[in-house]
């Protein structure tokens, strides 16, 4: 990742990292993808799926929105944008109770039209 005229540039290859702050907090916490057992074997389920939903629904709305061209052919196809738009979330767990974060925010590029 390169910044350039003070906007970050992406790699046209699509390889690339971030440097953020430690959502694990050193290990407090458990994070991982969205997995779909959590939804069964969390203490939270439901919340946590609740939560899931909203989040991937206001990654839709951006997507479908016609003033933003969305990008999402990082990882995965454009025919399904549930897939990769989910995989930008994870999820943080901490006495088998989950909360989503935002992570992997790389698998779709938002730029306004």
């Amino acid at each position: 990742m390169e910044i350039e005229d003070n906007l970050v540039k992406v790699n046209p290859l699509g390889v690339g990292f971030s440097i953020t702050d430690d959502i694990s907090e050193a290990g407090k916490y458990e994070v991982s993808d969205v997995k779909p057992y959590f939804f069964l074997s969390l203490d939270n389920k439901e919340e946590l799926f609740a939560s899931y939903k909203r989040h991937v629904e206001a990654l839709l709305n951006f997507h479908y929105n016609p003033h933003i061209a969305a990008s999402i052919e990082r990882h995965g196809g454009v025919l399904n944008p549930i897939q990769p738009l989910s995989r930008m979330l994870l999820v943080r767990i901490f006495e088998n109770k989950g909360e989503i974060v935002i992570g992997d925010l790389d698998n779709i590029l938002f730029e306004e039209k």
